[in-house]
């Protein structure tokens, strides 16, 4: 049976319980927890890469250094109220998500004292179904089992004021807002691997639906180790022309402009292998032949 987390009695609350779709807040310092109905209203993810640009002399692009890669999430959301209950309700759950923006602190000495000193920042784990989800860990909804460890830059939280909406005003200066939107901008701090490695991040079983989740993946990628043979092939056939470097002038040319063109892209690994045939006995066999074993015109386009 799915945890009663809303009991107000109208049908958001069932659904929210019964499918388990409610953004959830659990704020490490004070190990407290605040979940509220998911109105999602916005919601976007941005993966930014932090590089160096080391601009050298006579070079047109400039030498890329990686840094890092950060993950930042923006969601936002209205909580509306149904009656006045669900509206102070509302309003507490506000009070407290507020107060996770905190840190914890200790007094100094162990006794009674103004002076204090901090121990604990303001971290919080999140939880919206498969959106926003600590991937290694299993399937609770809530966020202090199954959150996503983040610094929240900034929340910002707008009572409605205009007319369709109002407030519930049952005394004398009080007002309960019956619509409140939120707007919650993080920053997410992983606990596991991200990444690729043999065995290792995306290449395991529990991290390879990072981030979202239960999702259909596209063909499995490739091996990060896996090396291209057509590279050490090339190679291998540069090293057979370098054995060559006693032979005659026109050769040496030759092997200049074929390895020039290489560099340069105009000759592809397979046309470079096909067109030299790869040591000094393929090309004494060409020659033989009465063959140019540095024409390369049949692979030209």
């Amino acid at each position: 049976m799915a945890q009663q987390i809303f009991t107000n009695g109208d049908a958001s609350d069932a659904y929210a319980n019964k499918r388990s779709l409610y953004l959830s807040f659990f704020h490490l310092a004070s190990r407290l927890e605040v979940n509220f109905k998911a109105f999602i209203t916005n919601y976007s993810e941005t993966f930014s890469t932090d590089w160096n640009l080391e601009q050298v002399f006579g070079r047109n692009d400039p030498i890329a250094t990686f840094k890092s890669t950060a993950r930042r999430i923006s969601v936002s959301w209205d909580i509306p109220a149904a009656s006045l209950e669900e509206a102070k309700q509302n309003l507490g759950r506000c009070n407290r998500l507020s107060q996770f923006m905190y840190p914890a602190y200790s007094a100094e000495g162990g006794g009674p004292s103004n002076s204090t000193t901090l121990s604990k920042p303001p971290l919080m784990k999140i939880r919206f179904a498969n959106l926003i989800k600590n991937s290694s860990r299993g399937g609770d909804p809530g966020a202090r089992i199954g959150g996503l460890l983040a610094a929240v830059n900034a929340i910002s939280i707008v009572p409605a004021f205009d007319d369709s909406t109002g407030f519930f005003d049952p005394g004398i200066g009080v007002l309960y807002p019956k619509l409140i939107r939120i707007n919650c901008d993080f920053t997410a701090l992983h606990e596991h691997e991200v990444g690729w490695g043999t065995n290792r991040g995306f290449n395991q079983s529990n991290l390879e639906q990072y981030p979202f989740g239960q999702s259909t993946l596209p063909v499995r990628p490739p091996d990060p180790d896996f090396d291209d043979p057509s590279s050490d092939q090339t190679q291998e056939q540069i090293n057979a022309l370098e054995e060559l470097g006693g032979r005659d002038d026109t050769d040496r040319s030759a092997r200049s402009s074929v390895e020039n063109d290489r560099r340069q892209g105009q000759v592809s690994a397979a046309q470079f292998r096909g067109g030299v045939g790869g040591g000094a006995a393929s090309l004494q066999a060409m020659r033989d032949r009465g063959e140019d074993p540095y024409d390369l015109s049949e692979f030209e386009s």
